[in-house]
């Protein structure tokens, strides 16, 4: 599933367009995730100018200041809240939900499909690292190029995940440029 197409209606309310339903596009609001957030880079939606700064990218709905995304899925089925997005990989977005849980984990997406990334600690070491497919199939090359990066960037990873969930701060989206 992806978003095929997504328009500003008023307020904070989004119409979207989905490939499996193209007909039937469903009307969001999104204020309440502004709202509830203490995030200052999501709250900085809350100005009109900058919430009608959004764009359809890899399958989801992402504003401008990469403070905040939805996957495709979250948005048709209304499960959609704050997940702060960590990291961008040459069309791979990293990312987490605000209403996490242990193990520590993050999750990937490219057009759709989404694979939930946990780390395994012990003595402040990452002893494991899993790859549970979630929705849709990452290809083949993609997912060989999110495994490379994870590798490289696992302890930043758990770093952003403790600083969000811990220590309650937000961490800025990174774009990544060079493969890895």
């Amino acid at each position: 599933m992806y978003v095929l197409d997504a328009k500003y209606k008023k307020d904070y309310k989004v119409v979207v367009w989905f490939n499996i339903s193209p007909d039937n596009p469903k009307e969001l609001d999104i204020e309440p995730v502004l709202r509830d957030s203490e995030n200052p880079d999501i709250r900085e939606l809350l100005d009109p100018k900058k919430f009608k700064q959004f764009h359809v990218e890899h399958g989801g709905l992402c504003w401008d200041n990469n403070a905040l995304s939805f996957s495709a899925q979250s948005l048709y089925y209304g499960d959609y809240h704050e997940m702060p997005n960590i990291y961008k990989y040459f069309g791979i977005v990293i990312y987490f939900g605000s209403k996490e849980h242990n193990p520590i984990h993050v999750h990937a997406e490219y057009n759709g499909a989404i694979v939930k990334i946990s780390f395994t600690m012990k003595e402040g070491k990452i002893t494991r690292t899993t790859y549970e497919k979630d929705t849709g199939e990452f290809p083949p090359a993609k997912l060989k190029d999110l495994k490379a990066f994870v590798k490289t960037f696992k302890y930043k990873i758990v770093d952003a995940w403790c600083d969000y969930f811990v220590r309650h701060i937000t961490p800025k989206c990174t774009n990544i440029t060079i493969k890895v």
